[in-house]
């Protein structure tokens, strides 16, 4: 028996409470279970009990063994001397030594389970396939899975919404500011995303600004930051940026990355963070205030037109300083500007919404992530193959979260398909 699994048949009910009797003797009636304490302190607070016709409103603690009061320590833990039931599934306590513990009332579950309760909830558990309820999904109703889906995107864009705030805290609450860092990582993707932030962070989004008249002066600033323009170049290009980012960088004092920091294996020459770094730079200087042209912004068409950037012309036929390619305008492409809307877009619009109360774009913002195509993944692809199409970017990033925060953990019973599913 596993103590999550008895908190879970506490929390709903989901087990024989006809004629309840302690062990001590005393008639019980359980009036409402209390909420789940899923921190520090008894497992469930405020829940409601009749004891030998007594109203008694308080806290539950639940263990498999009686004797693992002790063993948990809760007897030297003042937090748990506020008892009024113990609930227990084996009870091997007959002479338990806590002169508190003695007046509580234990209730023992070991028969009130059902056997094929608790084998649906192990067969979750032992499951070979990556998505513990892959067989039985199907069975759930299409409103139950969707409300799921919708509650799962929201906790998605919640848990990104916590490292903006920090951000936020430390730039002063300056929006620009952090939508500048995290766009910056997003411009990275998996690959070099840290390399990214670490250049944002060590390059102010002020001095930028202040060159964004000039395309030159701004890859300057980029190349040259992220260690990029050391050393001797053959052409006349890499050349005058690094004459152009000594003066800046003496200017600004600023001190550049160690080129190591930067990924280019298994990367398609697209991808590699030389184009990364000259797209960005278009961006940052023939885009105005980012932050608030995104806000201001109404439709995923005019989003992927403000995203829609090229290069200097230098790029045009080169992926890299002093190798010439073919001839290639180098432009972002669909799917890549997709994800820099997912995974920062609209994260910033979410908390913007949510700390102006903005019901509107609050709207807008579900709206968005509702409009662009969901991503194709290995996780994506085994909900497919059983059922749960991810069309839309709203799908595919709550999928991602079920997948990794509760199938990958086995946390069948916090997710509503598994806990629908354990009821039967």
């Amino acid at each position: 028996m596993r103590e999550d699994f008895l908190h879970h048949v506490w929390k709903y009910q989901l087990f024989d409470f006809q004629n309840l009797v302690s062990v001590q003797g005393q008639t019980i009636r359980l009036k409402t279970p209390g909420w789940h304490n899923y921190d520090a302190g008894p497992d469930f607070q405020n829940a409601r009990i009749e004891i030998d016709g007594l109203q008694w409103v308080g806290n539950v603690e639940i263990h498999v063994h009686s004797n693992d009061w002790y063993k948990h320590g809760h007897q030297n833990d003042s937090a748990y001397q506020n008892i009024i039931l113990h609930v227990v599934y084996e009870y091997d306590g007959e002479n338990l030594k806590d002169d508190f513990l003695k007046n509580v009332p234990v209730l023992c579950l070991r028969h009130r389970i059902n056997d094929d309760l608790y084998q649906r909830y192990l067969n979750f558990l032992n499951t070979d396939f990556e998505i513990p309820c892959h067989s039985l999904i199907h069975k759930i109703d299409r409103i139950h899975l969707e409300m799921w889906i919708e509650r799962l995107f929201i906790e998605k864009l919640e848990e990104k919404t916590e490292l903006i705030q920090a951000n936020l805290d430390r730039n002063f609450n300056s929006w620009e500011d952090s939508f500048y860092e995290f766009l910056a990582k997003s411009y990275g993707f998996k690959i070099n995303g840290f390399a990214f932030e670490m250049l944002a962070k060590s390059l102010p989004y002020k001095v930028l600004q202040k060159h964004r008249d000039s395309l030159f002066q701004v890859e300057a600033l980029l190349f040259g930051q992220a260690g990029m323009l050391n050393g001797e170049f053959e052409d006349d290009y890499p050349q005058k940026l690094q004459r152009e980012y000594a003066f800046l960088q003496k200017k600004y004092q600023l001190i550049p990355l160690e080129k190591h920091l930067w990924n280019w294996l298994r990367l398609r020459p697209g991808n590699f963070p030389t184009i990364r770094l000259a797209q960005f730079a278009w961006l940052l200087t023939y885009s105005n205030s980012l932050f608030s042209c995104t806000i201001d912004t109404d439709t995923v068409e005019a989003l992927r037109d403000l995203f829609s950037v090229q290069t200097s012309p230098y790029w045009d036929n080169h992926y890299q300083f002093d190798k010439a390619s073919s001839f290639r305008k180098k432009l972002m492409g669909s799917s890549s500007i997709d994800l820099l809307i997912i995974n920062t877009v609209i994260p910033f619009q979410f908390l913007y919404s949510k700390i102006h109360d903005d019901r509107d774009l609050m709207n807008k913002t579900f709206f968005l992530a509702d409009s662009i195509k969901g991503e194709s993944n290995s996780i994506t692809n085994a909900f497919k193959e059983i059922g749960v199409v991810s069309a839309t970017a709203f799908r595919s990033q709550a999928l991602i979260l079920l997948k990794k925060k509760y199938c990958d953990q086995k946390l069948c019973l916090q997710c509503a398909i598994g806990a629908k599913l354990l009821k039967g």
